[in-house]
């Protein structure tokens, strides 16, 4: 059974208590199980309404539902609730379901393509960027598209590939000497900008850079029921 903490299955027993819908629950499942972009989905549901085969867990108050071909991926999930002044934040934890980080045997491609989804893109996504891996030439030289700062450099196009080229190579370098790159990153960037004019006018443009986002496997959205149709 997924572990739910008293306080979330008391959120959701308020939430469900005031749908006008017999016999609803909930529905966790996981979208793109597997893969570093993998994430869990939960909704207000009816049995039966995916027209899947669903394993159904009881709970004091309500019902949850998850199709069965997500069980292996929901092992040691948990579901909480956190109180606040502002109402409060619900949380799911569920350490498997992006699958294992490539071995050292891996190939390059799986490697970079693993850093890229599971640590670099879920922090550019809160400002629209992203990276993504086009090719690994013969000579293991790794050719990135970026999106985002790169069109909306104050410089232009050129100079903002510049300034992504020079902050990915100097990030790069940080992690391969065993630095604590996430938290180190600001410092980084700003004593690359001394001798970059591009990547300076990158960071005096996005000020508000932060290495600190929420992973996004703790959602803090409100379930919204559903119908079948």
């Amino acid at each position: 059974m997924i572990e739910i903490t008293k306080s979330a299955q008391e959120y959701f027993g308020r939430l469900i208590a005031q749908q006008e819908m017999d016999d609803i629950g909930l529905h966790l499942s996981v979208l793109k199980p597997g893969t570093p972009l993998a994430s869990c989905d939960l909704q207000f549901h009816v049995p039966g309404q995916s027209g899947e085969k669903e394993l159904e867990f009881n709970y004091d108050e309500f019902k949850l539902y998850i199709p069965a071909s997500n069980e292996q991926w929901l092992e040691e999930a948990k579901i909480d609730f956190e109180k606040s002044d502002a109402g409060g934040q619900l949380t799911i934890k569920a350490p498997g379901i992006k699958g294992t980080k490539p071995g050292e045997d891996a190939g390059l491609a799986e490697k970079v393509g693993w850093i890229l989804e599971a640590e670099i893109n879920p922090g550019l996504a809160s400002h629209g960027g992203m990276v993504s891996l086009e090719l690994i030439t013969e000579k293991n030289e790794v050719v990135l598209q970026f999106g985002g700062g790169t069109i909306g450099h104050p410089e232009g196009i050129q100079q903002g590939a510049i300034a992504n080229r020079v902050a990915l190579e100097v990030m790069v370098q940080a992690r391969n000497e065993g630095r604590d790159y996430m938290a180190e990153g600001p410092e980084i960037l700003q004593k690359a900008a001394k001798w970059c004019s591009p990547l300076k006018a990158a960071l005096d443009t996005w000020k508000d850079i932060t290495f600190n986002y929420e992973s996004t496997d703790t959602p803090d959205f409100v379930p919204t029921a559903t119908t079948s149709k």
